[in-house]
């Protein structure tokens, strides 16, 4: 009651919500397209980034990231694309390829192995990466060209042959290749690399091969020149002593009339 009247608050409807069916369905949440960029040790990257949304399914494309730069301390440029794929939630894929152009490499480890140790003092590297996640399942494969290289060798062992040729190609090289083959998961994956190094470093081996079988032709001659040497002198006097006997006798029986022919 209230000044002496009653106040009857009128009751009020209870709604609920109707989700009406879609023709068109759209995420909850979407951006198509967005300016970006990423800051690293060398420089900014600038680029885009396609389809921002949680329901890729319902909108069925994948995002797309696209980065680049070519204003970078070290680096000539860089270019990166991205791919973020769960348009089917059950199979989902992630791909990433990067290119990079001319990296100066400097004092880079390429072997720390005490016998022959390798370094990479300078160099300009073009670097691709071309990956792909699946699931559990990872592909990659990473190739790198190098270029005015300067590869300082250390062999301490200086009687061993095979590394000091190593050693002696490797400091002649002025540019490689290589390619990394990287297949498996992430957490257990084999890796598979390849270089035409193996065909410098082969011809190196050869030439120590060929080398030390000429040199040892040559000494296995001299010895058994060097045991042989008298008794062949002997036998060659020998045989010269008979050679003068039988012109003698030719000689006496062609005098005697007889036809020796």
């Amino acid at each position: 009651e209230k000044g002496g009247l009653k106040v009857v608050k009128p009751i009020r409807a209870r709604g609920v919500d109707v989700h009406f069916k879609e023709r068109d369905s759209l995420p909850d949440f979407l951006i198509r397209r967005t300016k970006a960029s990423v800051h690293v040790e060398a420089g900014n990257l600038a680029g885009l980034i396609r389809n921002i949304t949680p329901d890729q399914d319902i909108l069925g494309a994948p995002l797309m990231l696209l980065l680049s730069g070519d204003t970078l301390k070290g680096i000539e440029s860089v270019k990166l694309h991205g791919t973020l794929n769960h348009v089917v939630p059950s199979k989902p894929s992630e791909r990433v390829n990067v290119s990079v152009k001319g990296y100066e490499t400097r004092d880079l480890t390429l072997t720390d192995d005490p016998k022959l140790a390798v370094t990479l003092k300078k160099g300009l590297a073009d670097f691709g990466l071309d990956g792909t996640l699946s699931g559990e399942r990872l592909d990659a494969t990473l190739t790198a060209d190098l270029k005015s290289t300067e590869i300082k060798v250390d062999t301490p062992d200086r009687e061993n042959l095979i590394a000091g040729s190593l050693g002696s190609a490797l400091s002649n090289v002025s540019e490689f290749s290589f390619t990394a083959d990287i297949t498996g998961t992430v957490d257990e994956y084999d890796v598979r690399v390849t270089s035409d190094l193996d065909r410098t470093l082969k011809d190196a081996v050869g030439l120590v091969v060929n080398e030390q079988r000429a040199r040892l032709e040559s000494e296995l001659n001299a010895a058994i020149s060097e045991k042989t040497g008298p008794q062949l002198a002997e036998l060659r006097k020998r045989i010269d002593g008979l050679d003068a006997i039988g012109d003698e006798l030719t000689s006496r029986l062609t005098e005697g009339g007889v036809d020796v022919r």
